[in-house]
């Protein structure tokens, strides 16, 4: 019995194979794995229990605003925010975000947990938001 229940069948992966990935993990859970093998002369039995939890999850958020217009990327990818303007990172992920203001608009700055014109770099411990200003350039007038 694992955890929080019984044990169940996740895959019979090919025969010799010497490795597993379970690609279907929720973030901030326990899971917990025992290995059995087969072949022709019958069933070995299970292995001992090995658990471990995933890391948690954090929402980095991006917010645009202002008279102009523009898009924000992030390092490491996930944010497109144009049209992706919030991304799942693991915790302590830490992820630069770069502005890049339309035509006829400039870069007004950063708001929320950065500040300043240049790069946004934030370390996630929790969900974050970050606003990015854009104004649209105004005509000279004499």
């Amino acid at each position: 019995m694992g955890l929080t229940g019984t044990y169940g069948e996740i895959a019979i992966p090919a025969a010799n194979t010497t490795s597993y990935v379970d690609s279907s993990l929720a973030a901030s859970t326990t899971y917990c794995y025992r290995v059995g093998a087969f072949n022709g002369a019958g069933d070995s039995g299970y292995s001992n229990e090995a658990c471990a939890t995933t890391s948690a999850e954090f929402a980095l958020t991006v917010v645009r605003s202002g008279t102009g217009s523009g898009s924000v990327s992030s390092a490491p990818s996930g944010i497109s925010c144009g049209t992706d303007c919030s991304e799942p990172y693991l915790s302590g992920t830490t992820v630069t975000l770069t502005a890049a203001p339309a035509a006829g608009s400039t870069f007004a700055g950063w708001s929320g947990a950065c500040s300043g014109k240049s790069t946004c770099t934030v370390s996630l411990t929790a969900d974050t938001t970050v606003t990015a200003s854009f104004r649209r350039r105004g005509n000279a007038r004499k």
